[in-house]
């Protein structure tokens, strides 16, 4: 039986797994995820009667294969109103058409779940990945204790770029590959998110469902209202999800939610036109690699080493859900031709 490893259950990794498992019951499938949770950014989390998104806030889903793959009872359709927002705080309509943009009752994480239902796989969660060993014609794993993860014929690897570069460093493959794949990585850099949940016992109702920033200079780059998104907080309550720009997120990464809350105050008073009550929850996440500002070269990955191979936003170059699914779909098309080819 041929074996594949799955490095990383974030939307690409998983979507790989659910259409080789699919088409290939034959091939063993292991994923490893190096957190307790799946989707990646695509993740939510809870707090007694609150339900939040504090990475990606919606899926767009442009193709038809996708929404066929992701179809449920528990994803249900937005038309979001998203204004932009000033430097003087002014709010007003954007231009740009509206998309319709699908959420899950349960939270944007469901799109993990969903992605691994009814298969038949190994789920290693919390086991970090620390290198890979070139091996016969396939590849020993070995995680941070110097544990042996077992040998593969294939791995598909979907962390961030930097990620992988320092994974690749401490695996033994030939220095040619090792120099090729490290290149072939490195335009893929990333700009960090630092967001903030904020809880209110009061509510509200603005006419838009988020604002944007296009002013880096100012702190906040999205203010979302996530309560306007269905199951997400009690009756009568506000949910409010910002996400910070890159160089005020860098700055204060270190800053606890009660710091960040108090100094963005002022600002959420100013554009929603009202004075807030004392939030009944806070809540902040510290995206490292959130954002991809450049993009690797797929076509170097994938021919620097037989048996490796590549998915997730490094390769799209932005950070969309609906990106990371095509780029674990068009992997896992590779990887079931290299397979039958074996």
């Amino acid at each position: 039986m041929q074996k594949l490893a799955i490095i990383g259950a974030g939307v690409a990794g998983l979507m790989a797994a659910r259409l080789i498992a699919q088409q290939r019951p034959d091939v063993a499938i292991t994923v490893f995820e190096k957190s307790r949770g799946l989707g990646g950014r695509a993740a939510t989390r809870r707090h007694d009667r609150w339900r939040y998104d504090h990475g990606a806030q919606y899926l767009r889903m442009p193709d038809p294969w996708l929404q066929t793959t992701l179809a449920s009872s528990d994803l249900v359709a937005l038309q979001p109103s998203v204004w932009l927002v000033d430097g003087a705080g002014h709010c007003h309509p954007s231009s740009r058409p509206t998309q319709p943009a699908w959420v899950y009752q349960q939270g944007i994480a469901q799109i993990g779940r969903q992605l691994i239902a009814a298969l038949t796989l190994d789920l290693r969660l919390q086991v970090r990945v620390a290198a890979l060993h070139a091996e016969g014609a396939g590849w020993r794993l070995m995680a941070e204790t110097a544990a042996d993860l077992g040998w593969f014929d294939a791995v598909l690897l979907t962390p961030p770029a930097p990620q992988l570069r320092e994974l690749l460093a401490a695996s033994e493959l030939s220095a040619a590959a090792k120099s090729a794949l490290d290149a072939a990585l490195a335009p893929a850099t990333y700009a960090p998110c630092l967001a903030l949940i904020v809880g209110y016992a009061t509510d509200f109702t603005p006419p838009w469902y988020a604002l944007l920033s296009e002013d880096q200079q100012l702190p906040v780059r999205w203010l979302g209202c996530e309560h306007l998104k269905p199951q997400r907080a009690p009756d009568h309550s506000s949910l409010l999800v910002l996400h910070f720009t890159p160089a005020w997120s860098k700055e204060h990464w270190q800053w606890s939610s009660e710091r960040v809350y108090q100094a963005v105050q002022p600002w959420l008073a100013q554009v929603a036109g009202r004075d807030w009550p004392t939030p009944v929850l806070l809540d902040r996440q510290g995206w490292r690699y959130a954002l991809p500002t450049g993009c690797a070269d797929a076509d170097a990955l994938h021919s620097a080493a037989a048996g490796l191979f590549w998915a997730g936003d490094y390769l799209a170059g932005k950070g969309r859900v609906h990106l990371a699914a095509e780029q674990g779909r068009q992997t896992a098309e590779r990887i079931i031709a290299w397979l039958a080819q074996q």
